[in-house]
């Protein structure tokens, strides 16, 4: 039966109306009114909004990750390192999957700017800045009112490429402009002091700053964060009462325990050194924060911070001690260990306790970061030291050495019999030491076998092993190494005993039992062998023993000779002996006052030189080196007097020739004054076309100068004329000739970059033939470096995320295992285009290309009935066609390279 029912009917004539709104609406394509409210609603809510929290995830979880590393200025951005991205990457893929489907179903909607947008930031995370970048290009180009904000983010891309400078000339010309919307203020100013900060431009990043906390919409963490930086900043520049305020403001915001400590310790270094109260305040407040359990962890910084405190009050030996002590505190913060280091190595340096500073110089190098900018100075330091100390001692082996063999037989006898006493005592002791240590290892393994826990740590302090003397067993096993003679002969248990061997014995008739007179040097072979030294021998009583009676066998005694066999008895080994302290003196003296910048030391052990070797071998440079360090010194007398020892003693030497204003003459330099002539005549025969001329000097010069040092640049000559007249074959052989046979040279190498140049043109040449039209290109072949495969087209309507997915899933099928990328980007000549990269090289690309031709990819997979163009091209040869907008042209030499590649096979 019909029904008549008009409810019905209207229930009917509704859901039709909203079948017909759904089909009409669901269209993402079509621009209509209908289409964009639906789309927005549906494409924000269904799938933005996925990727979107997906893309808060991975901030949040780098910012958590990241580690602040307080002894330098604070990252503006918590982004952490390349691990924390690699942690983030499936995140990400997940979310730029979202954006993509945003972007592709909801294309009409209004959150389709803020999909591209945000591919462009995930790209940014995974620090794939190159494809950031693109993508931030395209929303500045597509998306008009993102323009500020998208070009933000593509200074902070060239950031992440270290290209600092370019990134700051882009905020420079951002912050120009006058529209910047509130909720872009907090990214656009902060990236800006990024900028600024890494560019060590530090009053410019202040205002970038301020401005941002003033203006910007900002978390408590930024808040944290920023504020920070501005007390370092400040604190930088100088302006201690805005650093405080700073710092001061980042504790009224309660911030988490690192950094209100770290604002604690830098509140603690604004304080005037002059002012003795100030000084004692801020000590008292340091010395508190050590007694505070929560600060366990930071005491190496505490103490870091109070030996900087005394050295501001020329406190010296308290220095020492608050360094030293942070040292020992220092267990898990190996940059705060490597700064105290250096710290106790510049004020050894400083005050001229140059053994003491080279083995802290040698405990920064060893912990420092090498990427630290004071790496290779310290190095340098390091290096100087080293050659000073080894100098030194061996001049005070060579000095005791002599010294013993002025001694009597009776009394060095005595000495060996004190060493030998010592010696043997060591022996005993760590004999004794080593078997307590066994007892109680042994008594602790017992009780474990009983099911004790009892463990040797807990006869230490804290129960930890983690360094040396903690550890019985090392030590006990060290002392034996230390006190035996088997590695480092017979040293004093003293501080840097490596290289403080002096010996130090107490009074020569000390007898054989006072073994408090320890005789550190040990035995003379060890002494000698191992540069130690023998400081305080007696001097002798008269009763010298004849060098001919002493020979190697002082006494008779093998086990008593050994100690004494490098002593040098004979006067052949006294003169080799003199011979290594002269050059030892000579070498302090010009480590002192050339490369330490000590005269005083430097000229006290020139003297020394000259005091104990008069007119030895280095003496007209020795005199040459007191003139100046005299005049350095402002003492006339002196300089005047070394100057005139030098031209009375060494008329014609170099040096009194220097010192006299005088040019040293000699046949060689008169020969070299010719040579340069010769040389010059011959290149100005080839600036004025003489090229026939120019071989023949060349010819000449073989002649008259053989084997001379201007020989390289002769024949560099020689090969450009030839270039000049002759055929490419006989240039490049020429300059082949040059490489080879000067290899290393700095004219093998500009011959080397000519045949390069020469490579490029002849491959130009058989690339471009005769066609003028491609002149124009401005590109390189090389096909040897990392090229990309492209797909470009001049449609608008055409959907390339979806010939990004496409293609994704045709590299899963043919490329799997070549860790290839694709995404999208607009050219500046009109063409959308797709990118895939990268290949290793030109033939991975063109293999892949050839795929893409034969599978028919863009007709079958992207449906293309448009013309397209596709090609493969290196990364730097696309940036130059996407400039020079050449893409056509481009394509054009491509295929005719392709036909060339063709015909030769």
């Amino acid at each position: 039966m019909k029904s008549n029912n008009p409810f019905h009917i209207r229930i009917f004539i509704a859901a039709g109306l909203l079948a017909l709104f759904l089909i009409v609406a669901c269209n993402p394509n079509r621009d209509r009114w209908i289409n964009r409210k639906w789309h927005t609603m549906t494409g924000h809510f269904n799938i933005y909004f996925n990727g979107e929290q997906k893309l808060l995830d991975v901030t949040t979880t780098l910012e958590t990750g990241h580690r602040n590393d307080f002894n330098k200025i604070l990252d503006v951005f918590p982004y952490g390192n390349e691990q924390s991205a690699k942690g983030v990457t499936n995140i990400l893929d997940d979310a730029l999957k979202k954006f993509s489907g945003a972007i592709q179903l909801h294309t009409v909607g209004t959150y389709t700017d803020d999909a591209y947008f945000s591919l462009g930031k995930c790209y940014f995370f995974k620090r794939d800045y190159y494809a950031a970048i693109e993508s931030f290009q395209y929303v500045n180009g597509r998306f008009p009112q993102m323009k500020n904000i998208s070009t933000c983010w593509i200074a902070k891309s060239y950031m992440g490429l270290n290209k600092i400078s370019e990134s700051e000339a882009i905020m420079g010309i951002l912050l120009a402009q006058k529209n910047i919307h509130h909720n872009d203020i907090t990214e656009i100013y902060a990236t800006a002091a990024d900028a600024n900060i890494r560019l060590e431009k530090y009053k410019p990043a202040i205002e970038n700053l301020k401005k941002v906390l003033a203006d910007g919409k900002t978390t408590k963490n930024q808040r944290i964060r920023f504020n920070y930086i501005l007390g370092q900043l400040n604190l930088i520049d100088g302006n201690k009462a805005a650093a405080s305020f700073y710092f001061n403001k980042v504790l009224n915001l309660i911030p988490p325990y690192d950094f209100a400590f770290n604002a604690n310790i830098s509140l603690t270094r604004i304080y005037d050194p002059k002012d003795k109260k100030s000084a004692n305040k801020v000590r008292k407040s340091l010395k508190a924060m050590t007694r505070d359990d929560k600060n366990i962890d930071y005491l190496d910084q505490i103490y870091y911070e109070l030996g900087r405190l005394e050295l501001s009050q020329k406190n010296f030996p308290p220095a020492v001690t608050d360094f030293k002590t942070s040292v020992a505190k220092s267990t898990k913060n190996p940059v705060q260990k490597s700064k105290s280091y250096l710290e106790l190595a510049k004020l050894y340096f400083e005050t001229k306790d140059y053994k003491n500073a080279k083995a802290y110089y040698d405990s920064t190098a060893q912990t420092i970061d090498k990427s630290d900018k004071n790496y290779d100075n310290i190095k340098a330091t390091k290096t100087v030291l080293s050659d000073l100390i080894n100098n030194l001692l061996a001049y005070e082996t060579e000095d005791s050495l002599q010294k013993l063999s002025l001694l009597s037989r009776d009394e060095l006898e005595r000495k060996i019999d004190l060493w030998m006493a010592y010696d043997k005592k060591q022996k005993e002791l760590a004999a004794k030491d080593a078997k307590k240590r066994k007892s109680i290892e042994a008594s602790l393994a017992a009780n474990q076998d009983l099911g004790g826990g009892t463990n040797i740590n807990n006869f230490l302090p804290d129960g930890n092993t983690s360094w040396y003397f903690y550890n019985p067993t090392l030590v006990a096993s060290g002392a034996a190494d230390f006190f035996s003679a088997r590695k480092w002969g017979q040293r004093a248990n003293e501080d840097y005993w490596r290289i403080a061997a002096k010996e130090k014995p107490r009074n020569t008739n000390d007898t054989i039992t006072s073994i408090t007179d320890k005789p550190a040097a040990g035995r003379t072979d060890s002494l000698a062998n191992n540069s130690k030294t023998d400081g305080d021998s007696a001097e002798p009583d008269g009763k010298e023993v004849k060098a001919e009676e002493k020979s190697e066998k002082v006494t008779g005694m093998p086990e008593k000779d050994a100690w004494v066999r490098n002593v040098p008895f004979s006067a052949a080994a006294k003169r080799q002996s003199n011979l290594r302290m002269m050059e030892a003196l000579h070498n302090m003296g010009l480590i002192y006052y050339t490369k330490l910048k000590n005269p005083v030391e430097g000229a006290k052990y020139f003297e020394e030189l000259e005091k104990r070797f008069p007119s030895n071998e280095y003496e007209p440079e020795v005199y040459y080196q007191l003139h100046k360090i005299y005049i350095d010194l402002k003492d006339n007398y002196k300089a005047e007097y070394y100057k005139n020892e030098l031209i009375k003693n060494y008329p014609e030497n170099p040096y009194a020739l220097l010192v006299q204003g005088k040019a040293a003459k000699t046949v060689e330099n008169d020969a070299n004054k010719k040579l340069v002539t010769f040389y010059e005549n011959a290149y100005l025969q080839y600036t004025l076309g003489n090229y026939a001329e120019v071989k023949r000097l060349k010819a000449e010069a073989d002649k008259t100068f053989p084997g001379n040092s201007l020989r390289p640049k002769f024949e560099y000559l020689n090969a450009l004329a030839l270039g000049q007249t002759d055929s490419v074959g006989v240039f490049k052989n020429a300059l082949r000739s040059i490489v080879k046979e000067f290899s290393g040279s700095d004219v093998a190498e500009r011959a080397d970059e000519t045949l390069k140049i020469l490579d490029k043109e002849e491959q130009r040449v058989a690339v471009f033939g005769g066609d003028s039209t491609l002149n124009d290109l401005r590109v390189e072949l090389d096909p040897g470096v990392p090229h990309c495969y492209v797909f470009a087209l001049k449609n608008d309507k055409s959907d390339f995320n979806n010939f990004v997915e496409k293609i994704t899933v045709y590299n899963d099928q043919y490329a799997q295992f070549d860790n290839l990328r694709a995404n999208a980007i607009m050219s500046n000549e009109g063409y959308q285009v797709l990118l895939v990269r990268q290949f290793p090289n030109y033939a991975k690309a063109i293999e892949y290309y050839r795929g893409i031709k034969a599978n028919n990819v863009p007709e079958k997979r992207f449906e293309v009935k448009d013309p397209y163009v596709d090609f493969v091209i290196s990364m730097s040869n696309l940036t130059t066609i996407l400039k020079d907008k050449k893409i056509a042209k481009y394509q054009a030499l491509f295929l005719k390279q392709l036909a060339k590649e063709k015909e030769a096979k």
